[in-house]
């Protein structure tokens, strides 16, 4: 989680008002509402979380939407893409310890629903989460191979390109002016950085 995502978690879990950068929290009667450039893409309470996509289905609208689920949510929840479309992970129920989601359309105002609203049976898979034995770290590295070659079977060409771009930006937007120009010219050299800065030509 970023660090500008891990600061609006804190404002909206100590009910504060706050804002940095692109993003803000406002607090008000208990209702934490979180916008980003000026748009609504979450609002939260004591018993739900409500996501938008603020009108841009973009990968920092979603990045800051599965900050919320991971802080508000139950572990694996959140919002994922496939084929240029936005979907949504839910959390149905637990088979043999391990918990079992449902993949669902993505809609503005999607609510994951916990506390006084869940039903009785969550309350006891929760409590058969708690008692069942942790994954171990190999555990951890088969599923996230597994998942991989899952995902890499079911693309085509243009989803693939589409998901190398995503996690290639993911990744240098937690760098610096400076240190993408660095890289560019480790890799490249100085001509292809000229190319590729806004506006060179």
């Amino acid at each position: 989680m970023r660090k500008i995502e891990q600061q609006m978690c804190a404002a909206i879990q100590a009910d504060k008002n706050w804002s940095s950068g692109n993003t803000q929290v406002v607090t008000n009667d208990g209702v934490s509402t979180v916008y980003l450039h000026g748009n609504k893409i979450a609002m939260v309470d004591d018993t739900s979380l409500t996501i938008f996509d603020g009108g841009w289905q973009s990968n920092t609208t979603k990045s800051r939407l599965n900050a919320l689920c991971s802080e508000f949510c139950i572990a694996g929840e959140g919002v994922f893409q496939k084929d240029f479309l936005w979907y949504v992970r839910k959390f149905v129920g637990c088979v043999n310890g391990q918990n079992v989601y449902q993949t669902e359309d993505f809609e503005s105002g999607y609510v994951f629903a916990w506390g006084g609203n869940c039903p009785l049976f969550f309350n006891i898979i929760t409590h058969n989460l708690m008692t069942q034995p942790a994954p171990t770290k190999q555990d951890l590295e088969q599923l996230i191979e597994n998942y991989a070659w899952h995902i890499i079977d079911g693309l085509d060409h243009k989803s693939a390109d589409q998901m190398l771009f995503d996690l290639l930006t993911r990744e240098y937007e937690k760098m610096s002016w400076d240190e993408v120009t660095e890289e560019i010219v480790d890799l490249y050299d100085e001509d292809t950085l000229i190319d590729l800065i806004p506006d060179a030509n």
